[in-house]
């Protein structure tokens, strides 16, 4: 039987016995903002590569790179390289531009973490758009 099977609906669907309360799951948008707070706090941490404060300027970057803006000039260049690629042309990326963003000191383990914290910003601004909202700020 599936997920969405007939049955599994049918029972879902049925009251709750009168001594059991419901708890009502958040409203979208509200339940949305909670995911943001919960994420930025994720976001502005240590990472196992960057700082907290590092991986909000990767997180900056990131928009600005998608804005058509430089890069704020704080982190090193293979850094800040990565972050636009991954940003805004992340099919180009190839085994070659990793192993010289290696060359010029960028680990390709750190790399992984640029991805993951672009990938992260990115899904969370698409969802926002999504459900017309503002861009979520970044934490401070």
């Amino acid at each position: 039987m599936g997920l969405f099977s007939r049955r599994k609906r049918a029972a879902a669907a049925d009251p709750p016995p009168d001594d059991t309360t419901v708890e009502l799951a958040p409203e979208p948008i509200e339940a949305f903002e909670m995911l943001v707070d919960r994420e930025w706090a994720r976001l502005a941490g240590t990472g196992t590569w960057w700082t907290g404060a590092e991986r909000l300027v990767i997180a900056a970057d990131a928009r600005r790179a998608l804005a058509g803006e430089a890069p704020s000039g704080i982190l090193p260049s293979p850094v800040e390289e990565a972050t636009r690629r991954i940003a805004v042309e992340a099919a180009t990326i190839r085994g070659t531009d990793v192993a010289r963003w290696e060359q010029h000191g960028l680990d390709s383990f750190a790399y992984l973490e640029i991805v993951g914290i672009v990938s992260r910003v990115a899904a969370l601004d698409i969802a926002a758009f999504g459900l017309g909202l503002e861009t979520p700020p970044l934490p401070e």
